[in-house]
This record gives structure tokens, C-alpha cells and sequence, in this order.
């Protein structure tokens, strides 16, 4: 088969891409749904913009959705965000979330960790785009609120770099990244009591948690049906370092079984509903949980709807 100058990076990523998921995915092992936000940030360029076109659209987003959390922990959160295009195929975006926390061990609500991103989209052919995105997630607190565990704190406590990079090619769409912890302010208090006395759940140790690095992996596959779009997609997060806390003694411990991949089915929606709205429902869930989960992160179902305006 002979392909063309143009389809050939293509063709070649996205064969790597493949390859790579297939890789991680035969190698997993323990896992659950876990997200510090790469796996959620993407540029939004959309592939409905004609390549030669010198124009990037922007986007007012709103999402708000419900999460099943650790020990039952319920976990509401609204996400207004701004996608603002600045020049052909960049786009800058600004996301500050408010989460709402729930449970047996308490009640907390704040605003959530803001982000500040940056992507570019480059057309390769009319069936393939390749595109960058780079950001910093910044912490709302320190994730101290009233002694409670992670979970039920609306912060990671942290300041964390993110990098990402996805190649698109006809249905098809892998993406990969990087977030990586550039400083710890983690202040949590929480131990573990030694007994479990009455009906109250115990939760993970994170006093003064520091959080490992995450590396993402990511497949999805788009259908369309009329106007709207199906996309169901596997997600692996792999924590490449493992997590600790502070002890009672002042010694940091290692969770041994904090580290390792993650992995997750995901189902998105693209359904417009004029020319400038669109609705985005998405549902996801774990297949398989890591046994040691500090973070707080760990999410048994996710489902959200997000409203998008095109603003131009």
C-alpha cells in the first residue's frame, strides 16, 4: 500500500498511538478512575473548522456534574470555562471549578483548583490534525479544611504542570500526557485512626500528602449518528511515583500500592442545539481500583452535562 507525503506522519502516529495503548493496556494491573486534570483538559479546536481557514473559534463552557467518590463521599462540582482563540489554531484556556462535598465524615464546599492552558491544532490533511496543549493547575487552598481526608477536600493542595498530545485522524483520536507536581503545599491533618470505632469510615492517611506523577494514555473513537456525536473512549492514568504522608512520629511512609495505572471507560456527547449552543453529556466509570488511593481522586462513576456558546 502506498501512501502519500501528507498521510504518512499520520499514519505513523497514529499506529504508535495504537501500539502504546495496546502496550499499557495488557499490562494493567489493580486500578481505578483517577484524574488530577490532565485527563480532562483538551484543546478545542473544533474539527468541523476548514484547515486553511485563518479563523479558531471561542467557547463559553459550563458543566456541572455528579461523582461517586471514596467511602461514598458524593461529590458535586459546576465548571464555568472560557476558550478563547487567539491566533489560527491556538486557543488559550482558563477553567475555575466549585466542588461540593458530601458524606458520613462531613460536609465541605470551596472553589476548586483553577487552570490556565494553552493548545495549538495543526491541520496535517483534511482527515488529520495533531495538536499541543500545556498548562499549570494552580491550588484554591491547602487542602486543610477541618481536618477531613482528601476527599472531602475541594483542593489537591498543589502546583502542578501539565502537557499534552493528541493526534487526530478521520473517527479516530489518541492522546497522551504529562502532570507533574512543581510544588507541594499539601497542608491535610488526617490520620487514620488505629481502630475503627462505630459506624464512621475510615479513610487513607494524608497528612501532608505528596502527591506522585501522573503519565495518561488515551483512546477514542467518534460515531456520528444524524447531527449529533458518540464518542466512547478507554483512559489509563498511570501514578508513576508512589504516595506519601506525614506520620504521627514525623516520618513520610509510602503507600506501596499507590502507584500504578488506572483505567476507565468513557462515553461523550456532541449534540448541537442551534448554531452557536451545543450540550456535551459524558458518563464514566472505573473498570478496576488501585487499592491505595490517598489522593482523594478516586471517582466509582462520573456524570456531567456541559453547555457550550460559541462566542465567535
Amino acid at each position: 500500500m502506498n501512501l502519500s507525503p501528507h498521510k504518512l506522519p499520520c499514519a505513523y502516529f497514529l499506529s504508535l498511538g495504537i501500539l502504546i495503548v495496546t502496550i499499557g493496556y495488557a499490562n494493567l494491573f489493580g486500578q481505578g478512575c483517577s484524574d488530577a486534570g490532565i485527563c480532562s483538559v483538551q484543546g478545542y479546536t473544533t474539527e468541523s473548522e476548514k484547515q486553511d481557514s485563518g479563523f479558531t473559534p471561542s467557547f463559553f463552557r459550563f458543566s456541572a456534574g455528579y461523582a461517586l467518590g471514596e467511602k461514598f463521599t458524593h461529590q458535586l462540582f459546576l465548571q464555568p470555562e472560557l476558550v478563547i482563540g487567539i491566533v489560527k489554531g491556538t486557543q488559550v484556556i482558563l477553567r475555575a471549578p466549585y466542588q461540593i462535598n458530601t458524606g458520613k465524615a462531613g460536609f465541605t464546599y470551596d472553589f476548586g483548583d483553577p487552570m490556565v492552558l494553552i493548545s495549538h491544532q495543526l491541520h496535517l490533511n483534511q482527515d488529520c490534525a495533531i495538536s499541543g496543549l500545556a498548562g499549570i493547575r494552580f491550588p484554591a487552598n491547602r487542602a486543610a479544611k477541618n481536618s477531613l481526608p482528601m476527599p472531602y477536600q475541594t483542593s489537591l493542595g498543589t502546583i502542578d504542570g501539565l502537557l499534552s498530545f493528541e493526534i487526530q485522524y478521520k473517527s479516530w483520536s489518541i492522546r497522551t500526557g504529562y502532570q507533574r507536581v512543581l510544588k507541594h503545599q499539601n497542608e491535610n491533618a488526617y490520620l487514620a485512626p488505629f481502630e475503627n470505632l462505630g459506624d464512621d469510615p475510615v479513610f487513607f492517611s494524608s497528612r501532608r500528602l505528596r502527591r506522585g506523577n501522573d503519565w495518561m494514555l488515551r483512546a477514542d473513537y467518534g460515531f456520528n449518528f444524524t447531527k449529533w456525536r458518540f464518542t466512547p473512549g478507554a483512559l489509563m492514568v498511570w501514578r508513576l511515583r508512589k504516595d506519601q504522608y506525614l506520620t504521627e512520629q514525623g516520618l513520610m511512609m509510602s503507600y506501596p500500592l499507590s502507584s500504578g495505572p488506572t483505567f476507565n471507560i468513557v462515553l461523550q456527547g456532541f449534540i448541537p442545539i442551534g448554531q452557536k449552543w451545543f450540550i456535551e453529556p459524558l458518563l464514566a466509570s472505573p473498570i478496576l481500583a488501585r487499592e491505595e488511593r490517598p489522593d482523594g481522586l478516586t471517582r466509582n462513576l462520573v456524570a456531567s452535562m456541559t453547555i457550550i456558546r460559541r462566542l465567535k
